[in-house]
């Protein structure tokens, strides 16, 4: 879900939201669902991105808000850490 990760990055949050959920109706995995909740959190959507994280964790019970850096590779440690911060604040496990 590398587009919908860089729309995050970008701070363009509905964007990065439109085009994670077209993902999720081909493929829902701990990326798409990931990029889903950032964008939806960020985009003032909490109640999306908490429906997003029951799925995430059904899906993979042991994802954690930390493991952000490992399944969203992005260079720009502030990136890195928005990513983190984003998915802690719609209700992911530290």
């Amino acid at each position: 879900m590398p587009i919908a990760t860089a729309f995050f990055v970008l701070g363009r949050y509905e964007e990065g939201r439109s085009l994670a959920m077209k993902s999720i109706q081909f493929m829902k995995d701990a990326h798409s669902l990931g990029a889903y909740i950032m964008n939806s959190v960020s985009a003032g959507r909490p109640v999306e991105a908490s429906e997003a994280v029951a799925q995430l964790l059904k899906l993979q019970p042991d994802f954690r808000a930390s493991h952000a850096q490992e399944a969203f590779p992005i260079c720009l440690s502030e990136a890195r850490d928005r990513m983190a911060a984003a998915l802690r604040d719609a209700g992911v496990p530290e």
